[in-house]
């Protein structure tokens, strides 16, 4: 099932997916959406069980912690279905997807096999992801300016150089959704105006909210999120 409302964002750690997500999010608020934002791992109990399993480097087979993942995105779709149930102009913006578990579940799995995992008729996918490619040493870079350490197990200059590597061939292979490519190695406000641009026209092209997204002023970025952008650089 997709939503033409229902837009991830992805990338490798350092990639600034929380950063543009949020931004995102106040943007299409500002502009009359009525948005949802939600990330993954989630909030809810099995969420927070995954952030500790990563934090702490608990020893878990990798069975389970692929389907710590699966189990908490089903969770999390109870809220996201409920939110675009209530009018055409409701929107969910999430900090991550299940590109994530195809990415990072690739140290123990092929391709083949995660997908197999993730094809479920019950699971709603985003229709649009929008995958802000870093270079992998400026990711690292970012990451380790971001927590000062690091503190999950998938923060290391290893998984982040492996990952992005990874990342730009879902991109190129992945067929399932509407995939815009952002490049995401310049200033956040530049980030945000590349996903508002590439939105505009994804919207258009689909003919939802059409007026909306061809506004003249669509991509215009309100002044209270230009200053939180301005002082994340």
């Amino acid at each position: 099932m997709e939503s033409h409302n229902y837009i991830a964002v992805e990338g490798v750690d350092g990639c600034g997916s929380t950063l543009i997500s949020k931004a995102l999010a106040d943007t299409l608020t500002e502009k009359g959406f009525d948005v949802l934002w939600v990330h993954e791992p989630s909030s809810g109990p099995i969420g927070l069980t995954i952030r500790k399993v990563l934090a702490d480097g608990i020893d878990l087979a990798p069975t389970a912690l692929l389907y710590l993942f699966l189990a908490d995105r089903a969770d999390l779709q109870r809220t996201v279905r409920a939110h675009l149930a209530k009018a055409e102009t409701s929107v969910v913006v999430s900090d991550r997807c299940y590109w994530s578990s195809l990415v990072y579940q690739q140290d123990h799995y092929n391709m083949a096999y995660l997908k197999a995992v993730h094809d479920t008729p019950n699971l709603l996918v985003p229709s649009h992801i929008l995958f802000l490619d870093v270079l992998a040493d400026i990711a690292v870079k970012r990451a380790l300016r971001r927590t000062g350490k690091v503190v999950e197990i998938f923060d290391t200059a290893d998984h982040i150089h492996k990952n992005a590597a990874r990342y730009r061939a879902l991109a190129m292979h992945n067929h399932s959704c509407v995939i815009g490519h952002i490049k995401a190695d310049v200033s956040p406000t530049e980030v945000l105006s590349a996903c508002l641009l590439w939105l505009q026209s994804a919207w258009s092209l689909h003919g939802t909210h059409s007026d909306i997204a061809r506004a003249g002023t669509f991509v215009n970025i309100p002044p209270s999120v230009f200053r939180r952008l301005s002082s994340a650089t």
